[in-house]
This record gives structure tokens, C-alpha cells and sequence, in this order.
């Protein structure tokens, strides 16, 4: 028998209770920590409008707290196994606009959609006014002219870049380029993807579906007018430097040759 006992037989029930009152905290914080987790995935769930199928299959994957979600990748969606279209293609625009804070919620960019654009005036405004020559913009001849004040030699001097810019490229790799960009527009749609800025996986499989009924050869000229657009958007080169591109272009190659 312990000794402390057999002395004082009420210290193995204060030893008894210590115990349980060291469990019970314990398991507080445990339970203080997975509510802590529930409601930040309830508030990821909310705020992107995911359904139960999708919070459930994260929370299953282990997704179930900010840090873990932050870690969150589109490649991750699969693996997760959501069945359901419409809900991968939820988690997929939560994934992203997660990477792209600013285009979530402002949106400063017009080309930043994942609508087909329907009109000429839009594709020329979103391939960066490459497509026209603003009419009027320069005079033609060789006069001098005589300018009064800073403000009226900047604005001439705007207009001839924006001339210069307009015969960057000759009229017919305009027409070529407009025809791609309608290509990647209307895939964007059809997928209900964001057309601009492009993630990688959105990319792959525009290339994927492209090598479908083109040469290998002619895919890098459909990706050409995407880098572009995202140049005059300000925006990071996709194209550059993408090594999952480079290896879904490869594997095309090897394929089906050049």
C-alpha cells in the first residue's frame, strides 16, 4: 500500500482529482483548438459558397484549419475527390483568388473575366490596342509644330508611342492573334475559367485541349498572344520559366512530333 495513503487516505483522492482536472483542461484547449479550426474552415466554406460536399471532403483531407487551407493548392482538388462539377470549379476560384487577392475582390483589370468577349472594340481594348491604329492619333506629314507648355508636348509625344505601338505588329499576325485570342477566350468559357490572369492549370489544359486538333508546332503561337496580354496588362509572363507547361509540351511533341 502507498505510504501517503496509509497515512492520509484522502491524498489519493486529491492526486485522483488533480488528474482529472488536468485532463479536463487538456481537453478544453483540444476542443478550444478544433472549434478555433471548425469555424475558420466555416468561414472559408461561407465566404466562397462552397456546399457540403466540398466541407466534408475537407475537412476529411485534413483542410480543416487557415494554415492548412492557406497551403490549398488547385492540383489538390482531385485528390480530394470531389465529385461534383459545379463544386470543384467553386474550390478551384476560391484557390485562386486566394493567390490573386487583388483581382478578387477589385478587379483592376478589364481582361481579368471569365466571359468571351462579344464584341471587336473589346478584343482590340483587351489585346492592348495592338489591333488598331487610333484614327487621327498622329499626323502624317513632316511639319514641325510648336508646342506651349510641357502638358501639350507629353500628350503628342503619347500619341506617336500609341502609333509606334499600333505597327508593332504587321495587319495579318493581327488578324492571326485576334483569331487566337477568340480560341482561348471560348475555351475559357466553355470551362467557365478566368481567361486572365492564367494559373498554370488553366494553361495545361488549354494546351491539352489544343493539341487535340493541332500540330505540336502550332500550339506555342495560341500561348504567344496570352503572354502578350498579360505584358500589357502589367501582369507576370505565365509562359516564361511555367515548367509544368514546358513538360505537357514536351509530352505532345514526343507524341505526336513536330
Amino acid at each position: 500500500m502507498d505510504i501517503a495513503r496509509a497515512v492520509r487516505p484522502e491524498i489519493g483522492e486529491e492526486i485522483q482529482q488533480e488528474l482529472r482536472t488536468e485532463h479536463t483542461e487538456e481537453a478544453n484547449i483540444q476542443n478550444g483548438a478544433s472549434i478555433n479550426q471548425k469555424m475558420e474552415l466555416e468561414s472559408f466554406v461561407e465566404k466562397h459558397g462552397l456546399g457540403p460536399e466540398t466541407k466534408e471532403k475537407l475537412l476529411t483531407n485534413g483542410f480543416s484549419s487557415q494554415r492548412a487551407l492557406d497551403l490549398l493548392r488547385v492540383e489538390d482538388i482531385r485528390e480530394i475527390g470531389i465529385q461534383t462539377l459545379g463544386e470543384r470549379r467553386l474550390l478551384e476560384a476560391a484557390i485562386i483568388s486566394r493567390n490573386n487577392p487583388g483581382n478578387a475582390e477589385a478587379q483592376p483589370h478589364p481582361a481579368v473575366t471569365n466571359i468571351m468577349p462579344q464584341s471587336t472594340d473589346e478584343l482590340n481594348t483587351r489585346l492592348g490596342r495592338l489591333l488598331e491604329d487610333p484614327v487621327g492619333a498622329v499626323d502624317r506629314g513632316d511639319r514641325r509644330e510648336t508646342y506651349q507648355g510641357t502638358s501639350a508636348r507629353e500628350e503628342h509625344l503619347d500619341k506617336k508611342i500609341q502609333h509606334y505601338r499600333s505597327l508593332c505588329y504587321a495587319d495579318s499576325t493581327k488578324r492571326t492573334y485576334s483569331s487566337f485570342l477568340r480560341s482561348y477566350f471560348h475555351f475559357c468559357a466553355s470551362m467557365s475559367y478566368v481567361a486572365f490572369p492564367a494559373d498554370n492549370l488553366t494553361l495545361c489544359r488549354y494546351v491539352a485541349h489544343l493539341a487535340e486538333k493541332l500540330h505540336a508546332s502550332s500550339i506555342p503561337k495560341y500561348l504567344a498572344v496570352i503572354r502578350i496580354i498579360h505584358l500589357e496588362m502589367g501582369l507576370d509572363n505565365p509562359i516564361q520559366d511555367n515548367w509544368a507547361l514546358k513538360t505537357v509540351l514536351r509530352g505532345i511533341q514526343r507524341e505526336k512530333g513536330l
